[in-house]
């Protein structure tokens, strides 16, 4: 579905996105469900178009990608909410810069990369944070700052593109730079120190392995309402934890829609205490600043390029960005 958006973004269509469920009639009297997340190309703002464009363009599509479309003639649904309601919400067509070069994790940067070049076919810019701190970033509506060391990026800067209106994507330990120059609103949350006394020298390194989180899989809960998890079926998701990087609850009851469970190890090992620390916390959070909006993930979604159940994460922060205070009832872009 994103590979779909984005080849009718790039050939001038404009995309709206279900804010709610609806019914709506296909193939003449029969009335099928669907959910939030759901797309809708309008011929009433795709007047440039005509039918027959838009159907062989569609047709295309569905063949290469497997994506069912359905034909609606009317506006009006049997139940939920109607096609020319302000529930249906614009899509903003991304325009990524993602940051790489030195001092960036390169296997988390290429994750990323390899997500939206080779699997979506979006042609990804890139930047080193020296170039970054010289070029005027207007013509980008999102930022990805992936794992690495970014205290060479211009702080002040990438801040003031945010608050006219731009997105940061950001994971990792890219989030925890965010949230120390203040350009997110997240807290890191420390974990406490051993305190249970005298150990033999002989085993630290199985004390200190036990006590490592890189490699686990832990369970989180998801909030399907959100824009991030648009078209998710399920309420809970399996994420993989390649850091020990854990965020503080906030007090915005909204905006973290994913957060660990009360017993969140799916497969791995966890110290009883581990477990105890990362449970309800959140993984994902998203606050605004100024006009744009700054989406953190502790964890990464895109790990090693096979890790596909959370792939769905990234990419709807990437397209489902301009929704994440657009989902309120009454609201649009």
């Amino acid at each position: 579905a994103p590979k779909v958006a984005y080849e009718l973004q790039k050939a001038g269509y404009r995309l709206k996105v279900a804010t709610d469920a609806f019914q709506a009639p296909i193939d003449g009297d029969i009335i099928k469900s669907f959910g939030v997340g759901t797309v809708l190309i309008s011929l009433g703002i795709n007047e440039k178009f005509n039918e027959e464009a838009i159907y062989t363009l569609v047709s295309s599509l569905a063949e290469k990608t497997g994506v069912d479309f359905y034909g609606i003639t009317t506006g009006l649904t049997p139940s939920g909410i109607d096609l020319g309601s302000s529930y249906f919400s614009t899509m903003r067509a991304p325009k990524a810069l993602l940051v790489v070069g030195n001092g960036v994790e390169p296997s988390d940067a290429g994750e990323i990369w390899h997500l939206l070049d080779t699997r979506i076919g979006y042609p990804l810019a890139m930047a080193d944070m020296e170039t970054l701190n010289k070029v005027n970033l207007d013509k980008y509506n999102t930022i990805i700052l992936s794992g690495g060391s970014y205290e060479a990026l211009n702080a002040d800067k990438i801040k003031n593109w945010v608050s006219s209106g731009g997105t940061i994507i950001a994971q990792g330990t890219g989030a925890v730079w965010a949230a120390e120059k203040g350009i997110s609103q997240v807290k890191i949350k420390k974990f406490p120190a051993d305190t249970l006394g005298p150990k033999p020298y002989g085993l630290q390194e199985k004390i200190k392995g036990a006590q490592a989180i890189p490699g686990t899989i832990l369970e989180v809960k998801i909030d399907q309402t959100h824009p991030l998890c648009y078209g998710f079926k399920q309420n809970t998701l399996s994420v993989f934890k390649d850091n020990s990087i854990v965020f503080e609850k906030i007090k915005d009851p909204y905006n973290a829609p994913l957060f660990y469970t009360e017993k969140p190890l799916v497969s791995g090992y966890l110290t009883p205490a581990k477990e105890k620390f990362l449970k309800n916390q959140p993984s994902i959070v998203t606050n605004t600043l100024g006009s744009g909006k700054v989406i953190s993930m502790s964890d990464n979604p895109n790990f090693r390029a096979f890790w596909y159940g959370t792939n769905k994460l990234f990419l709807n922060a990437l397209f489902f960005n301009a929704q994440i205070q657009a989902n309120i009832r009454g609201g649009d872009e």
